[in-house]
């Protein structure tokens, strides 16, 4: 467990302002399209099995499309390169007027997307560090929540900590290494604590997305009951605690919990008293701004980079909701006006 010098327990006035900035309901700040998008368009979504918050964000594409008059057809893959580049091959079959997909960094699917943009079909992609580009360049049309959403979620996170723990945090990070995802929101995440808190002190405990829920809960049980000076966990991705905070609990192992990127589960923790903050953006508005991506990509030509940061952070203050709250609550009516379909 790595560490550098010094004072704990300084909380300073930029971290607390953060912590008071995303605290309340997110922003969504985006312009509105110059026209009506034509309706009749045909969406393929594609839903990775193994990151299972991927399918609830589908749905979600599903329901923003219909706003604007437009079909989605999902397909799933495994969460392995072979099987995405298959089923972006039987997406690119079906001759769609737009392919979707979140959290998949292009290097992933390098040749499909090549595939993809060779027989005129963009590809939008959320929450990813990649920059949207032509077809002619081979790249994807549109991304949301890119690289500063990702750094800035990472930065957010750090802050509730360092605040949370009055300057006096050992943090185990829970990850997936070859996520390019990922490792911007924890580049994000460890630059603002040796900035903000350097007594603070950070450890990695790497896995796979295949061992979400199979393995992973007793990998981190060993590895806290190892490194027992341990006092905060963070998620970067929320799908990577199901059943940590119980199997921590069966342990008898008192630690607090942090996720970001939050899901039904990360949430039910929290008001289980399993988990301090959930980082939450919506799965509403993940998707709709995949959505948003495609119809300002048609809107303009120009390829669409929808960068923000819808960021609330949920704590055992403000968990009153029996569900994972949506913020903005109005996300709806905001994207239909920005569409010119309210």
């Amino acid at each position: 467990m790595a560490s550098s010098g010094g004072s704990a327990g300084a909380v300073s006035a930029d971290v607390s302002a953060v912590v008071s900035q995303y605290s309340g309901q997110a922003a969504l700040d985006l312009p509105p399209l110059k026209a009506k998008p034509a309706p009749g368009k045909h969406l393929v979504y594609l839903a990775d099995t193994a990151a299972p918050l991927t399918a609830t964000i589908g749905q979600d594409v599903t329901a923003g499309a219909k706003e604007l008059g437009w079909s989605v057809t999902t397909e799933t893959y495994a969460g392995d390169p072979a099987s995405l580049a298959t089923a972006m091959a039987q997406a690119v079959s079906e001759k769609p007027d737009a392919i979707l997909l979140s959290g998949e960094d292009q290097s992933h699917f390098t040749k499909a997307l090549q595939a993809a943009d060779a027989a005129g079909i963009p590809v939008f992609v959320g929450g990813v560090p990649n920059t949207p580009t032509t077809l002619a360049e081979g790249g994807p049309a549109g991304v949301s929540l890119g690289n500063n959403f990702l750094t800035t979620e990472g930065k957010i996170a750090a802050d509730y900590i360092i605040k949370a723990s009055g300057g006096k945090a050992n943090i185990a990070i829970v990850t997936v290494p070859d996520q390019k995802t990922l490792t911007v929101e924890n580049a994000g995440f460890t630059k603002e604590l040796a900035a903000q808190c350097p007594a603070c002190t950070v450890t990695t405990i790497n896995a796979q997305l295949q061992q979400i829920g199979n393995g992973l809960p007793q990998q981190v049980v060993s590895e806290l009951q190892a490194n027992p000076s341990v006092n905060y966990v963070f998620y970067p991705y929320g799908d990577l605690s199901i059943g940590v905070p119980a199997a921590l609990q069966t342990a008898g192992i008192k630690v607090n919990s942090v996720a970001s990127t939050a899901s039904a589960g990360t949430y039910a923790d929290l008001k289980a008293g399993r988990m301090v903050a959930n980082l939450a953006t919506s799965t509403e508005v993940q998707a709709w701004l995949e959505v948003d991506l495609v119809a300002r990509y048609f809107d303009t030509g120009k390829p669409a980079l929808d960068d923000i940061v819808p960021i609330q952070i949920l704590t055992d203050a403000d968990d009153s909701s029996a569900t994972l709250p949506v913020s903005p609550s109005d996300y709806a009516a905001q994207f239909k006006k920005l569409w010119q379909v309210g």
